[in-house]
């Protein structure tokens, strides 16, 4: 029988948990939690701490233990704006029990018909205004909610406004008496004297709204409770107070609400809490301004430490950019290499032929004039090709005399050819000076400065002006030109009228990469060159810009003294000889045209296009020979380990190796590549004769 009264027992338990949010606390005598179960979080609860008074983490239970033997039951008890509880005390062997209930959907009832009927009262149709006639509606109805209703005067005194005073408004005395804020000593007075303190500073503060007291209970002397509960409201006109004489409860029930709600709103533990607050304020205040601090500090250091990052991917963007630009240049250097090697091949051909066939026709004049003519064409190509070759840094600079006003009027000539129609070109060359640099720089240097100018003016139409002149800087000139020192200089100067540039343009223009260009017109690298070169000359560059009216370039070189005296190879005889020579191209034609100039220069010639098979023959007799010409690049062997092979056999050789590109022999002397002497394709006969002589005759 026990067990199945144990089975609903348990069934009970069941049900009540899955309709209801339950909790429960065990206390030991002293009110101190020794084990708690259920879902407190959503009691609105924080988590119980075991071990810990229960008075110290709820307030609804400051003061009411010891209980002693009976129990207590607390219904509707806020714990937070959101859930109400109904609270069960009661003693057990071990100490104290607490039974938790969430009442909250209840107690949204009761508060929302409270409202509604507060609503109901308060319309302007009660006809509340003090000496006008209220409705009879509004009498009953005031009546039969048994409740008065006060409105709060311009003097801060409450006027009772709903009709008759009841029987229980004896109960406030004070507050028919005075009407104001004020409590007094009577311990009947003191839970409506707190709400009302309360009241008032909600009606000075608040604009609209309402806050409740919730209930508290009266006794009579003759030992029967009243229910009440209070409600202030705030209008657009209006403060309102409201009373209302709820159903009386009996026994111990009233009796033990009524201890539970003094209890809560007890003077000395409001002021303890207050403190208590306060000192929590205060220390939760100063640690938020050293949180805060903390935190500006932290993001003072990630705002810098992000301005760092930032700058550095900039940075790093920037160099990754150049990167590829430098990488592009060097492909583009490799390509240029590659294709003046050969050309240079065809043009030695070209050069070679023609001078053997000049002057087998020196009396048809005719014919000799177009042979010329195929002759200055082939030297403008191997320039050229000599110029790329500069650009692919294969082949070094040879600074020399040159006549800087032939520079000027060949790259003007060249830009014509590609020059728009809408600009036009002024010279004004007045120097016949020369000055000592490489060739091909100063062409790049006129190129750069006349294709910057050039593009200035695009689209629009204008004028590209440039002059050659002589100056001679005194000392006081030269103080305000850095690294140039008094003498006699060159004057270039490029002018254009185009759009101008700004003054912090003209400040970076010699940076290298940097450019104002739109994408794919430029590489930044123009005007950084050019100031390269003028710098390694000794000159200098001058720039001076106006936004809207164009820019002129002043490029200072300094002039020879002394006008160099030119020598034309050509109008000399070629040297000649008689000696043997082995000569080694992979390439028939450069070894025929070997054949047939050194035949026609004296020679013995033995000639082969494979270095293996030239190997043998030097091998097979080391003394037929007096000297080795050989091509430095060929399919099996290079030129320089045929050489060293060879002079294994015969230390004593002579050997003269030839290439179309520099880039294997720049930086070395012939030794490093066992060889007396080189030669750089395209090769002239005056060159070639030249060469041999000073190789057998050291």
């Amino acid at each position: 029988m026990s067990n199945r009264l144990d089975d609903v027992k348990h069934y009970g338990r069941q049900w009540l948990e899955r309709q209801f949010v339950c909790g429960y606390l065990l206390l030991d005598d002293q009110g101190v939690v020794l084990a708690s179960e259920g879902q407190f979080d959503q009691l609105g609860l924080p988590e119980v701490e075991i071990g810990r008074p229960i008075n110290e983490q709820y307030l609804f239970a400051e003061g009411l233990l010891p209980l002693g033997p009976r129990s207590l039951y607390l219904p509707m008890v806020k714990v937070d704006p959101e859930h109400s509880l109904d609270i069960h005390l009661f003693h057990v062997e071990e100490g104290y029990g607490i039974f938790l209930l969430d009442v909250t959907e209840q107690d949204q009832v009761v508060s929302g018909l409270q409202q509604r009927l507060n609503a109901s009262a308060l319309t302007k149709e009660t006809g509340w205004a003090p000496g006008h006639n209220r409705t009879r509606f509004g009498r009953e109805l005031f009546s039969a909610l048994d409740m008065v209703v006060f409105r709060r005067n311009s003097a801060g005194h409450l006027e009772l406004i709903s009709g008759e005073t009841p029987w229980w408004l004896d109960y406030f005395p004070l507050l028919l008496a005075r009407g104001s804020s004020e409590a007094g000593e009577d311990s009947s007075y003191s839970f409506i004297g707190n709400f009302l303190e309360e009241a008032h500073d909600f009606w000075k503060k608040e604009k609209r709204g309402r806050i409740g007291s919730g209930t508290w209970v009266e006794t009579e002397d003759n030992g029967k409770e009243h229910l009440f509960e209070a409600v202030a409201m705030k209008t657009d006109h209006e403060a309102i107070l409201v009373i209302a004489h709820n159903l009386s409860l009996s026994g111990e029930k009233q009796s033990l609400i009524q201890k539970g709600r003094d209890l809560a709103m007890d003077q000395d533990v409001l002021q303890r809490m207050k403190s208590e607050l306060l000192e929590a304020r205060d220390h939760l205040e100063e640690t938020v301004y050293k949180r805060t601090q903390q935190l500006q500090e932290a993001n003072a250091r990630l705002a810098h430490e992000l301005k760092l990052r930032r700058e550095l991917e900039s940075e790093r963007h920037t160099i990754l950019s150049q990167l590829q630009q430098v990488q592009k240049m060097d492909a583009i250097g490799t390509l240029a290499g590659g294709i003046a090697h050969d050309f240079n091949n065809i043009l030695s051909a070209i050069l070679g032929f023609t001078e053997l066939s000049m002057p087998e026709v020196a009396g048809n004049k005719r014919l000799h004039h177009n042979l010329e003519q195929v002759l200055l064409a082939a030297r403008r190509a191997r320039e050229l090709t000599r110029q790329i070759l500069v650009f692919s840094r294969q082949s070094k600079l040879e600074r020399q005399p040159i006549h800087m006003a032939n520079v000027v009027e060949e790259t003007l000539k060249l830009m014509r050819a590609s020059l728009p129609a809408g600009i036009r070109i002024e010279q004004d060359i007045r120097s016949n000076a020369f000055i000592m640099a490489d060739p091909t720089q100063m062409h790049q240097v006129v190129m750069n400065l006349c294709t910057n100018a050039m593009q200035a003016i695009e689209p629009d139409n204008g004028t590209l002006s440039v002059g050659l002149h002589e100056r001679k800087l005194k000392a006081r000139e030269t103080s305000a030109i850095s690294k140039v020192k008094p003498g006699y200089y060159i004057e270039l100067s490029v002018r254009d009228t185009g759009s101008g540039m700004s003054p912090e343009v003209v400040e970076r223009i010699f940076e290298p990469f940097y450019t104002t260009k739109e994408k794919g017109r430029g590489t930044g690298m123009g005007l950084s060159v050019v100031h390269g070169i003028v710098s390694a000359c000794g000159g200098a560059v001058n720039v001076r810009s106006q936004p809207g009216v164009g820019t002129i370039f002043n490029v200072l070189l300094p002039a020879l003294s002394d006008k160099p005296a030119l020598k034309s190879m050509q109008t000399q005889e070629a040297e000649t000889g008689t000696e043997r020579i082995l000569f080694v191209d992979d390439e028939a034609m450069q070894v025929d045209l070997a054949k047939q100039m050194l035949g026609r220069l004296g020679y013995q010639v033995t000639a082969t296009t494979d270095c293996v098979e030239a190997l043998r023959l030097f091998a097979n007799d080391p003394q037929k020979f007096d000297l080795v010409i050989s091509d430095m690049n060929m399919p099996q062997m290079n030129g320089s380990l045929l050489g060293a092979k060879m002079k294994r056999i015969r230390p004593d050789i002579r050997i003269i190796l030839c290439s179309g590109y520099s880039e294997c022999m720049d930086g070395e002397a012939p030794e490093e590549r066992h060889a007396e002497g080189y030669l750089m394709k395209p090769v002239g006969v005056h060159e070639m004769a030249a060469t041999i002589r000073r190789v057998l005759e050291p």
